[in-house]
């Protein structure tokens, strides 16, 4: 109940700022159209029929009172015309006695509270024949005084952009730090040699204060054109190294779905804290205990691992405001990785000040590559990292540690044992599978508490069942690897090139065997050697067992398994098959740590405080955040007929409204920040050259000064009904792309 009344006050938060925008759009073009002595008839605030409305003379009345308004100019000119009766113009003198205390303009607030009109004599953009002679009609005034009505409304939303940033960025806001997590194996950001912990200080020539202006510069990159990454990277001496990349941004499958480098944001040391609604700390909870924190209190800080002091680091530096010290979650992870497998000793600090112990259990770390699990379309093939050990992978499960609970009857935990037609499918094969059946169904059987349980599931248009897929590492039961690649260099001369992959030059161990030895999906390893196996630690410690004589003289090894592959009705034959290991795989399987899958899902993303020191700094910033978002979403258009963004990322009004209702929940800075980015949105938007918006108005008025007549009513008919027909189309499918993202779909 308190959840639904939090998401209520947040939505309608949302709403009242997104009406204030509208408001002041409107009232630019209202202000504009008084200075230029042009008479309005209606300021509406939403479409649709009029709730309330207000007009001077009458007050405020429930609806519209322009039928009322109208009834009288009716009565007026029914007495001036030729031949009217004397009772025709005494209730014309009425009438017209009445006017003259009356407004002819109504203030008006409609059903639908997303966007606004003014309506002037001789101007209505649904209706270019409603023109009119009179001397204060929108017709009769110069083309230039014309512009600016037409323009103020863009330009009141850019000045109160602008001010709206210089109001967050006086009050300081919080956001993720420049400092990069993680890495995504075979992406373009690992191709390229970015690592964890590098601080990424301009992207694309512009400075990077946040992680945010990373991510946004790299997606408005041009398709197939590196972007250009200034670094420091930590020594271990202390201070930073300015090293200069070079990326080739691309639409990864592990990704937002814009392009993008396949870097995430680093964490630090405190753990999620506590929300405001109960449902979300339900699901935090869930993340914590599934890595072993269950019994630690939200927003407990890390402040010993293995009985050492955390290290922290400053990134002060050229002037970046409000950074300060940071202390990453890599220094757990690195603990866990070289931790042998033995469990790892924390000591978190809980808000109230006192220490709480926790101790986390590692699993092994495996090999990774990278493999093809969708063709992409015109951006090219998306790329998914793939987890092996020489070859042998682990079978797909739901993850139990993600922040969004699993969907469609799915638990944490469940192991696929059949999804479409494959048998026992890696993380990989399941992700293809389920992204060959976009907008259909897949039929799967799922092992839960040892049982085959058989479920029906709906595929969303984006490809996404709903969960988080991880590696069965309980079981040496071995998937198939699919073919492992890596990424060619598109030619940045040729703008139509796309992504392309290529087959790496040596596939691992277990997929180079001959179709008559290949290992089946759904086998067992139950030995290497004569070591026996249980799960893909013990099979891992094998391994390295039977290869440690090769791995200390750098030469290859020749190792035996004992499988026990399925041959149906639940039965099991037992198999030996000889893998032939290179000397450079027998290095990388000795090479390989420990890890705790989701570990950085458990804590606090990094950030820093983007605020100003002064009024002026505050101004200077407003100004260049306004100037720099206006530039952004000119070029999500131009990414738009490229193709590097797509129609279904946007979001209209039922999107619009959640994300800000999210940024709502942050606090009253926050939604601020998200209505100013809103507002400068609004003002491109509405001064693109596209029909019914302000741009195609300030168009035709071009045409207009430049020939010195109109656009002809009929050519204006047709660009009106053009215009209806993209935007309505254009809006439907937006809202529904919105409300399939709001069900999970």
């Amino acid at each position: 109940m308190l959840d639904s009344l939090f998401t209520f006050w947040n939505v309608l938060l949302m709403v009242l700022g997104f009406g204030f925008i509208v408001f002041v759009h409107e009232a630019g073009h209202f202000l504009a159209a008084r200075w230029a002595g042009i008479r309005v008839h209606a300021f509406a605030i939403g479409f649709g029929q009029a709730l309330v409305s207000f007009r001077k003379g009458w007050g405020v009345q429930k609806g519209s009172s322009e039928a009322r308004y109208m009834a009288l100019v009716a009565t007026v000119q029914k007495a001036d015309r030729a031949g009217a009766s004397a009772e025709d113009i005494e209730a014309g003198h009425r009438a017209a006695s009445e006017l003259k205390r009356i407004s002819p303009c109504e203030y008006r607030l409609n059903w639908i509270p997303f966007g606004g009109y003014v309506k002037m004599l001789g101007q209505e953009d649904l209706n270019p024949q409603a023109t009119s002679a009179a001397p204060d009609s929108y017709q009769n005034k110069p083309v230039w005084k014309r512009m600016v009505v037409i323009s103020a409304g863009v330009i009141m939303n850019v000045i109160l952009a602008a001010i709206l940033f210089v109001v967050v960025f006086q009050a300081g806001m919080r956001e993720p730090a420049p400092v990069i997590g993680a890495v995504q194996p075979g992406s373009p950001a690992e191709q390229v040699g970015l690592l964890p912990g590098d601080v990424v200080r301009s992207a694309g020539g512009e400075q990077t204060v946040t992680f945010t202006d990373l991510f946004i510069e790299v997606a408005m990159t041009k398709r197939d054109t590196p972007v250009t990454l200034e670094v420091d990277r930590p020594l271990e001496s202390g201070g930073y190294q300015r090293l200069e990349f070079n990326p080739v941004p691309e639409r990864l499958a592990q990704g937002p779905g814009v392009l993008a480098i396949g870097v995430w944001p680093d964490s630090g040391l405190q753990l999620v804290g506590e929300k405001r609604r109960a449902s979300v700390n339900e699901k935090n909870r869930t993340v914590l205990t599934g890595i072993g924190l269950g019994d630690v209190p939200f927003g407990s800080r890390l402040v010993e691992i293995e009985g050492e002091a955390i290290e922290r680091r400053s990134l002060e530096r050229e002037g970046v405001p409000g950074v300060g010290e940071y202390a990453s979650v890599r220094q757990l992870i690195d603990a866990i990785d070289e931790s042998g497998g033995e469990p790892v000793d924390a000591v978190f600090e809980s808000p109230d000040g006192s220490r709480v112990s926790a101790s986390l259990q590692p699993e092994v770390a495996l090999q990774r590559g990278t493999t093809i699990v969708d063709s992409g379309g015109r951006a090219g093939p998306t790329s998914w990292p793939q987890q092996h050990l020489i070859g042998l992978a682990p079978v797909m499960r739901v993850a139990d540690w993600s922040l969004q609970p699993p969907q469609q009857d799915l638990q944490p935990g469940d192991v696929f044992k059949r999804l479409g037609s494959l048998s026992w499918p890696s993380v990989a094969d399941g992700v293809r599978a389920i992204r060959s059946r976009k907008g259909e169904s897949i039929e799967a059987v799922v092992v839960r508490d040892g049982q085959d349980v058989p479920l029906s599931l709906d595929v969303s248009i984006e490809g996404t069942v709903g969960f988080t897929p991880a590696s069965d590492l309980s079981i040496a039961r071995v998937s198939t690897v699919p073919q492992l690649v890596e990424r060619i260099e598109p030619d940045p001369e040729d703008a139509d090139a796309v992504a392309e992959f290529r087959p790496i030059g040596e596939p691992p161990a277990a997929a180079r065997l001959g179709a008559l030895d290949s290992i089946r999906a759904g086998s067992i390893v139950a030995r290497v050697g004569d070591a026996t196996v249980t799960d893909f630690e013990s099979m891992r410690a094998a391994l390295r067992d039977a290869t440690e004589g090769a791995f200390d003289s750098g030469a290859g090894a020749a190792v035996t398994l004992t499988l026990q592959t399925p041959i149906g009705s639940g039965e099991t034959v037992e198999e030996s098959v000889t893998l032939e290991l290179r000397p450079e795989e027998v290095k990388a399987l000795h090479n390989l740590g420990w890890e705790v899958q989701g570990i950085d899902t458990a804590f606090e993303t990094i950030e820093v405080l983007v605020q100003a020191d002064s009024v002026t700094g505050a101004v200077a910033m407003g100004v260049s955040r306004t100037k720099r978002v206006l530039k952004q979403t000119y070029l999500t258009f131009q990414r738009l007929f490229e193709g590097t963004v797509k129609v279904n990322q946007l979001q209209g009004p039922v999107g619009i409204t959640h994300t800000g209702s999210l940024f709502a929940e942050r606090g009253f800075i926050y939604l601020l920040y998200f209505l100013a980015l809103i507002s400068a949105n609004l003002a491109v938007i509405n001064f693109l050259p596209l029909p019914i918006v302000d741009g195609g108005q300030f168009l035709m008025l071009c045409y207009e000064g430049i020939v010195k007549k109109p656009v002809p009513i009929i050519v204006q008919n047709v660009i009106t009904l053009c215009g209806l027909l993209f935007i309505g189309s254009l809006f439907l499918f937006i809202t529904f792309n919105d409300i399939v993202r709001l069900l999970g779909a």
